[in-house]
């Protein structure tokens, strides 16, 4: 069954925002011609709703639809590119967290 992977993402303080966000890019661009994955996207934080003074507890969040864990994780396992990823992400983030979630409802306005 198709599955959303949800990252959370706060980086290191001492890290160019920049820097990460080319790396997102180049993360994205290659993670859509993986036949485990269906698409990846990136957002930015900007604020928390309600109280834009108060700061967001994560930097980013990256929204990756996959085909199903067990293509996603031999994919991981067979392809050296993705583990040199992971090693890099991991120089920019202090702390993030990988949820597994499934569509339950889906709706999108009409033209």
């Amino acid at each position: 069954m198709e599955k959303v992977i949800l990252v959370f993402v706060k980086l290191k303080k001492d890290i160019d925002r920049s820097a990460f966000e080319a790396f997102e890019e180049k993360v994205a661009k290659y993670n859509i011609t993986l036949s485990s994955h269906k698409s990846f996207k990136v957002l930015r934080t900007i604020g928390v709703l309600g109280n834009e003074t108060l700061e967001s507890p994560y930097d980013y969040i990256e929204i990756i639809d996959i085909v199903s864990l067990e293509s996603m994780y031999q994919t991981v396992e067979k392809d050296g590119k993705i583990k040199a990823f992971i090693e890099e992400f991991q120089q920019f983030a202090e702390k993030s967290q990988f949820l597994i979630t499934e569509y339950l409802v889906s709706v999108a306005s009409l033209p």
